[in-house]
């Protein structure tokens, strides 16, 4: 469920800049979200294929599907610290 949230959130984001999905976030990065979940923008940076640039534009969009996975998961929600 979260792979086709970030799949379509990708799609969209590539449309609205005129650029390939590959340039808005990698097949692997997606993937690593997916395993890991992350909770903040740290996180988010360890996983490979997010650099600092991606993280500033990017990380309020991904960690808000995460958050909202989670919760249809039933699963724990912390607003963790950046």
């Amino acid at each position: 469920r979260l792979y086709h949230s970030l799949k379509a959130w990708r799609q969209k984001k590539a449309e609205e800049d005129d650029v390939p999905i590959y340039m808005i976030l990698p097949q692997k990065a997606m993937m690593e979200v997916v395993a890991t979940l992350p909770g903040n923008p740290r996180e988010l940076g360890n996983i490979k294929g997010f650099g600092k640039k991606k993280v500033k534009q990017f990380s309020s969009d991904i960690l808000a599907l995460v958050r909202e996975y989670k919760k249809e998961q039933n699963m724990e929600v912390v607003d963790e610290p950046e």
